[in-house]
């Protein structure tokens, strides 16, 4: 489970009153390359609870942010005039169900100490959510939040207008891919034999006892082996020279 010590809100960036769904924030992510949704929660304008990424899974909406937050979008976030101007938009079912979910997850998860908005971030250079988190939500930590019931998690979807959308605000760019573990390092760790101990063990008959650790090393073993050969040389060259002195003492006493 993941360590969870923050809580961001977001907007949609979308205009005031048009019903998007979960399905559409998710392709409006895939589409930038990412693997799922990057927000855990969405906020529909009818106060609707709609999961959005495992709250399990580290989310995608704050750069440099994400491993230790839960990501809550609310629908909505710019005015419906034409302008597209940043506006807190959220309805009275949307601030309810809002306030519920993060008492919920305040519940569920302890070590939560922040509730805060994207804006509120360095280097954040947009109004999301548009309107400011931390006053509003900051009697929460005065008190333990005890939640009258868990919020309900809605499954169904709204009907959407036929003409396309796109948020008004473009999320971060973060670096949501897998992470691709190669084939080599999946498999388990095993004890490879060099050249010389499995040499040596051959010799051995398949086992060095207390010998082992000095066949583990090639310059050991290189070391022990020049050793024998120079060995044998000199044996050789001085069993040579003890031939030729036995037989001159022969041919002298003949």
């Amino acid at each position: 489970m993941r360590k969870i010590d923050t809580i961001v809100v977001h907007c949609s960036a979308t205009p005031e009153g048009r019903a998007v769904s979960v399905s559409t924030i998710r392709q409006w992510h895939l589409d930038r390359g990412w693997r799922d949704i990057g927000y855990h929660y969405i906020i529909g304008l009818n106060g609707e609870i709609w999961p959005g990424r495992p709250i399990t899974q580290r989310g995608a909406h704050v750069r440099g942010h994400n491993t230790g937050s839960i990501g809550i979008c609310y629908v909505g976030g710019v005015t419906n005039d034409g302008r597209l101007a940043s506006k807190d938009t959220r309805t009275p079912a949307q601030k309810t169900s809002l306030l519920s979910l993060i008492r919920g997850l305040m519940t569920d998860y302890p070590a939560i100490n922040k509730i805060c908005g994207h804006r509120d971030f360095p280097g954040v250079n947009k109004a999301c959510p548009c309107f400011d988190a931390i006053p509003e939500y900051e009697f929460l930590f005065a008190a333990q939040p005890v939640p009258a019931s868990k919020p309900q998690l809605t499954l169904g979807e709204p009907d959407e207008p036929d003409d396309t959308c796109h948020p008004t605000f473009d999320p971060d760019e973060i670096d949501d891919r897998e992470v691709i573990i190669p084939p080599q390092l999946e498999k388990p760790a095993v004890k490879t034999v060099s050249f010389w101990e499995r040499g040596a063990q051959i010799v051995a008959g398949g086992s060095l006892g207390f010998l082992s650790p000095f066949v583990q090393d090639w310059r050991i073993v290189a070391i022990i082996c020049g050793a024998i050969v120079g060995l044998a040389v000199l044996g050789i060259f001085f069993q040579g020279r003890l031939v030729k002195s036995i037989r001159a003492i022969r041919d002298a006493a003949s």
